[in-house]
């Protein structure tokens, strides 16, 4: 078995078997050896289990005294990570894709379950998040990972500062200028590549 958000049985329906009418005998279980019922005893939460049955007598047939076997319903394994927007634009700041879902098979799994790891960055590149469960999450196991990426901001929304009039001498000439994304004014070299054309 493993961890559904359901109810499961636990173990299949036991038989009786022996001579004569057997209809007056029946199975019982238990799940702590106390308190007996006909009904299959169920688990929910992924776990270990210890499952007690017996055959109650009749006036005609002698009973079975109580046996046990082990049952585990196991941890469901997060599969999937959905999110907003896998493409982010460079913009300085340190980022973070939105996640909207975590799966473990057809499951959604809540977000108290589990953590995110490798899910901040701030320049262009490739990258990857982790989804782990969280130490006391104990119906999930296993991780899960989704692929992100920070992409350069469009060059043509930047805004170059006036350049002052030049003064030639003989050389290259190379005027300091000042480059800004909006409001955001940008680092050469880290944001940008600065190149002259016609400048001697």
């Amino acid at each position: 078995l493993t961890y559904n958000k359901q109810a499961q049985d636990l173990i299949t329906a036991g038989s009786i078997e022996g001579a004569g009418n057997l209809q007056q005998c029946s199975m019982e279980y238990s799940l702590d050896n106390q308190t007996w019922d006909t009904a299959l005893p169920q688990g929910t939460d992924a776990g270990s289990y210890v499952v007690f049955y017996r055959v109650v007598p009749d006036q005609n047939h002698n009973g079975v005294a109580a046996q046990f076997m082990s049952v585990a319903i196991y941890k469901a394994a997060l599969t999937t990570v959905l999110l907003e927007n896998a493409s982010l634009v460079y913009n300085q700041q340190a980022q973070s894709p939105v996640i909207i879902g975590v799966k473990a098979g057809a499951l959604d799994v809540p977000a108290t379950a589990y953590t995110v790891s490798g899910n901040t960055a701030t320049t262009v590149g490739n990258y990857e998040l982790t989804v782990t469960p969280k130490d006391d999450a104990q119906n999930y196991d296993g991780t899960a990972k989704a692929a992100y990426s920070i992409v350069a901001a469009d060059a043509q929304m930047f805004t170059i500062s006036d350049i002052a009039t030049q003064t030639y001498s003989g050389q290259p000439l190379k005027p300091a200028v000042t480059v800004t994304d909006g409001t955001t004014v940008l680092t050469e070299s880290i944001d940008y590549t600065l190149t002259y054309d016609n400048n001697l």
